[in-house]
């Protein structure tokens, strides 16, 4: 993926749903928090996501309330990494429910992660149902300090 008018948008990580991408560059960023279209994603049982860019990593936090660290599993493939939850059935889904506005599903989340990470290093901790994973950037994609240039 190569786009030399948007150079910069080539190096954010994405969060990836079939269909839809949504880029977090700078300018990207209110546009999808206010387009009805990507709306039903946040309400659709799919872990509520911060990503956060810093010069030398990206950290991704995902809401995950009431799961374990035993039900969430994850890998990285190819430029995209993979949250999964697996739920096993404990036998509720009998009971007749008037009003259910929450519960635990299963759930994938993938997102699209640039080349210019470090994927052997990237790592996970997960903590009263928030589960941190650390994507560090590889040497050649920090951000430098400007270099001043001599002229002759």
């Amino acid at each position: 993926m190569y786009n030399i008018l948007n150079k910069k948008a080539m190096n954010t990580l994405r969060i990836f749903t079939p269909g839809v991408f949504k880029s977090l560059s700078d300018n990207a960023f209110d546009h999808f928090l206010f387009n009805r279209e990507y709306q039903p994603e946040f309400h659709a049982g799919r872990p509520h996501t911060n990503i956060v860019e810093e010069d030398d990593k990206f950290k991704i936090e995902l809401a995950l309330p009431g799961y374990s660290k035993e039900q969430i599993s994850m890998k990285y493939h190819e430029d995209i990494l993979t949250v999964n939850a697996k739920v096993e059935d404990n036998g509720q889904d009998g009971m007749k429910y008037l009003t259910r506005e929450f519960g635990l599903k299963n759930f994938s989340k993938r997102f699209t992660i640039p080349q210019t990470i470090d994927a052997d290093k990237i790592s996970a901790a997960f903590s009263n149902g928030m589960l941190s994973i650390t994507v560090p950037k590889k040497e050649q994609a920090k951000v430098k300090e400007p270099v001043e240039v001599q002229i002759n």
